[in-house]
């Protein structure tokens, strides 16, 4: 945000402070500067703080919407139901002015799946269109990838006739196993998650409620992003005290944060506390 502020106002970046708040259910959708220029004008003509209040269709056209995308995967599929071959296109609109496209980062998510396929196709095209720019709105291409490849999954189930969760069980990744463009999968535990929640909905019971349907979908996530750190202090009282460069855009950042420094020390999650810090790397503020 500094950056992007230090270009916009033509501002060095050490004169530009940013605080951070709570953002919330942000996702990606918000990460762009939006109407901190607008605002930071009006603060230096009047010299007063300034807050802008956006309505929502204000904010939907401010902000970063998903970019639309049309898949289509063909599949090609033994009779004992595993899958030896799948063909995939992706088509994503970019705006003219190409921002914040996920150039970089969607052919990666198309590419994570959880299914063992021995031979993949898989073509990204974007496409320059006269819309509305996109953003980086909750896992750039994944979201759409894992819609159209679960769906495409209980069609195929369908087909043969078999059930969804053991046409999945048959065909899933295990350990050590490559996916379709050779990335190795690791702490790779998706039988075990769709055997749980199997055994919680009683999937194979054979009575079910009147009007009342349930479906399985499964999909992997790679993370990414580069390293980071913390400094973390023990207080005298026995909490600990974490302070961090993230930004919680509503994943829970500080929540994991806590946790993780809690199962370590083996102490109370009660115990461990966030503070955020600002760009000046100077103030700290509770979170």
């Amino acid at each position: 945000m500094r950056s992007q502020l230090a270009k916009c106002l033509q501002l060095p970046e050490e004169r530009i402070r940013i605080n951070v708040v709570n953002v919330g259910g942000e996702f990606g959708g918000k990460g762009d500067g939006i109407d901190l220029p607008i605002a930071y004008f009006l603060s230096q003509r009047t010299g007063r703080a300034v807050k802008i209040v956006m309505t929502y269709a204000e904010e939907l056209s401010a902000s970063n919407p998903a970019h639309p995308t049309v898949i289509t995967v063909r599949s090609g599929v033994k009779r004992d139901g595993r899958i030896v071959a799948r063909k995939l296109r992706a088509y994503t609109p970019a705006a003219p002015t190409a921002r914040l496209n996920p150039t970089r980062r969607s052919p990666p998510a198309l590419r994570r799946w959880q299914y063992r396929i021995d031979n993949a196709d898989i073509e990204y095209l974007q496409i320059y269109t006269n819309t509305v720019p996109g953003g980086y709105y909750r896992s750039p291409g994944a979201v759409a990838t894992a819609f159209a490849i679960d769906s495409h999954t209980d069609l195929i189930a369908k087909e043969l006739g078999m059930d969804t969760a053991e046409f999945r069980m048959k065909n899933f990744l295990g350990e050590g196993e490559e996916d379709a463009v050779g990335h190795r999968s690791t702490t790779c535990v998706f039988r075990e998650v769709l055997q749980a929640a199997m055994d919680a909905v009683g999937w194979k019971k054979a009575k079910r409620r009147a009007n009342v349907g349930r479906g399985i979908a499964l999909s992997g996530r790679h993370i990414s992003g580069g390293d980071t750190g913390v400094v973390l202090t023990a207080e005298p009282d026995g909490s600990f005290t974490i302070v961090s460069p993230s930004v919680d855009q509503g994943s829970g950042t500080h929540t994991i944060l806590r946790q993780l420094v809690a199962d370590q020390m083996n102490v109370a999650i009660e115990q461990v506390r966030v503070i955020v810090g600002d760009t000046t790397a100077r103030r700290a503020t509770a979170a």
